[in-house]
């Protein structure tokens, strides 16, 4: 956790051994919503750092692979013209650590949104951030908080909430590397190139061995060949080229974006909606702190009750 969040967290922390009034729980409750939070946030960073790890460990392997396959050679030395060759490698690693992110910061949301709930008389059991907006909107004080709840779930929360429950519910994420070169390319030293991609769109429902990984030690690899009438021929092999499936069609296009700068930037717009949903509340919180003249003693508490023993 950076510096300046690590601050801010500390500034949710109440000193005097009192509730502020602007906390309609008990400090105890409060205390433990904040102290979950922290611990997500530090869950969040932690899925983070072993995404990175991991994208850096498959890029390794991908390079290696893809190039004994794009350095193919056809009638006799050189690439046919017009002809794109296809590779694909697809680490189930990627795509568990992917959605394992996801539902880190899914779940730190949650909590974020039970200390919120904690400021809010009458609605402190909220726990669901996709209904905050509305339940924000009975408090005119946080307007400025239902404001930023509401740009944050329109920017990238719903999406990464679609992401989430797509690979729930429905399909592995399709994390893959790819790539792609024709005759042309060779000359150019261009061609297509994603070494961590993922669907641009999150909502795909359907399940397909083509978008994901078999149980084959080493993971499986896709190879295609596109010939100048568009028509296709894929295979998925095992890590020692042998053949599993062959199928000769033109596969759906689906637009795919660099998972690593995804990545990125998600935990970017986490982190600072986190910050600035700390920021307004710690605002709250200073404004009703306690003043070190109604702060509990805790050695006259212990001395009370030495007293009260003799």
């Amino acid at each position: 956790m950076d510096e300046e969040l690590s601050t801010l967290m500390d500034k949710l922390v109440p000193r005097g051994g009192k509730a502020p009034a602007c906390l309609h729980v008990t400090l105890e409750e409060y205390l433990a919503r904040v102290a979950n939070l922290y611990l997500k946030i530090d869950g969040v960073h932690h899925r983070l750092e072993t995404w990175v790890k991991i994208c850096e460990e498959h890029i390794l392997r991908f390079d290696k692979d893809r190039l004994s396959w794009l350095n193919m050679r056809h009638d006799g030395d050189s690439v046919v013209s017009n002809l794109v060759l296809a590779y694909e490698y697809a680490d189930r690693r990627l795509a568990n650590e992917f959605e394992m992110f996801l539902y880190s910061v899914s779940s730190a949301l949650t909590v974020l949104t039970r200390i919120v709930a904690a400021f809010l008389k009458g609605a402190t059991d909220s726990k669901s951030h996709n209904k905050l907006v509305e339940v924000l909107t009975e408090y005119p004080d946080f307007e400025l908080l239902r404001k930023s709840v509401q740009d944050n779930n329109r920017n990238w929360i719903r999406e990464m909430k679609e992401r989430r429950d797509a690979a729930t519910h429905y399909i592995g994420l399709s994390i893959r590397s790819i790539s792609r070169k024709t005759k042309d390319d060779e000359v150019s030293g261009e061609g297509y190139l994603v070494k961590v991609a993922i669907p641009k769109i999150a909502s795909k429902k359907t399940n397909s061995v083509w978008d994901e990984d078999l149980p084959v030690v080493g993971g499986t690899q896709k190879k295609g060949v596109r010939f100048n009438n568009e028509q296709e021929v894929n295979g998925l092999f095992d890590p020692n080229d042998k053949l599993i499936l062959i199928k000769e069609t033109v596969f759906e296009k689906i637009e795919m974006i660099d998972g690593v700068d995804y990545v990125d930037g998600m935990y970017k717009e986490f982190r600072d909606y986190t910050v600035e949903v700390v920021d307004i509340l710690t605002n709250c919180l200073h404004k009703y702190r306690v003043n070190d003249a109604d702060a509990i003693d805790f050695f006259k508490v212990v001395k009370s009750y030495t007293d009260r023993d003799e």
